[in-house]
């Protein structure tokens, strides 16, 4: 990409003055970070935008017996609720991308949840809230190992 491009596109973020090292500077954006004004991304609202959030094992080491997901799915605003079975190819494959590891971490865990926090199932809704008070509603029968 031409330089010249490059500072068209951010010749009001910072100057070209890159000698910095070990001199105070005091950022531009610094104040806008301070007092919650800067725009971040999650800030940006998009029309049809919903919200997921997941439901997560509260064990370090458990066997899942059984999910109940149906309080959930009749609640208002609730666009989905997700388990490992809907999923086609439920593994994670961001560590192989990376060409660091194997594709054995599941999206959401079926089975066995082998570290506290896992993700046993995912509520889509219209806004965040109902997505947690779907999650709230969700049942999952542990069996501690």
């Amino acid at each position: 990409m031409p330089v010249e491009m490059r500072l068209d596109l951010s010749a009001d973020e910072r100057d070209d003055n890159l000698n910095e090292v070990g001199k105070p500077t005091q950022r531009q954006d610094m104040v806008g970070h301070v007092t919650g004004r800067s725009p971040f991304y999650d800030d940006h609202l998009f029309d049809g935008l919903c919200h997921m959030r997941c439901v997560r094992s509260p064990h370090h080491n458990a066997r899942i017996r059984r999910i109940d997901t149906s309080a959930a799915q009749t609640m208002p605003g609730v666009q989905r609720v997700i388990t490992g079975a809907d999923v086609p190819v439920n593994l994670n494959t961001l560590l192989s991308l990376l060409d660091f590891g194997l594709d054995d971490e599941p999206l959401l865990h079926t089975e066995l949840c082998n570290y506290r926090g896992a993700p046993v199932v995912a509520v889509i809704a219209d806004t965040e809230r109902q997505a947690r008070e779907a999650c709230a509603a969700v049942r999952v029968d542990y069996e501690v190992l």
